[in-house]
């Protein structure tokens, strides 16, 4: 897959991770809840998990073969999206001292 592609799926599914986090917390709070920390309905932690699934997928053929269970490829999109999500976060606090979430 060349690169343009990647970005563009990027993109698509930062875009629809935007979507999805807004809508869920918009109808918990019952009041408008725009998510993420840039400007713009974007949420690249959902692009980058999905790129970086894809990329992995590649190099780990049993995953895109279907030789897999169903079952470990869910242990390992979770364990990967709790990886990305506590990296992401510590990042942004190293970055911007702020935090965004907190799961205390």
């Amino acid at each position: 897959m060349i690169l343009s592609q990647y970005f563009v799926e990027f993109i698509f599914y930062s875009f629809l991770g935007w979507v999805w986090e807004s809508v869920y917390c918009t109808i918990r709070e019952k009041a408008w809840q725009d998510r993420g920390f840039l400007f713009g309905p974007i949420c690249p932690i959902y692009g980058a998990s999905v790129v970086a699934v894809m990329i992995l997928s590649r190099f780990v053929p049993q995953i895109s073969s279907g030789a897999m269970p169903a079952w470990g490829i869910f242990l390992i999109c979770m364990a990967g999206s709790a990886v990305a999500e506590y990296a992401t976060s510590w990042v942004l606090e190293k970055r911007f001292h702020m935090r965004w979430w907190d799961y205390s």
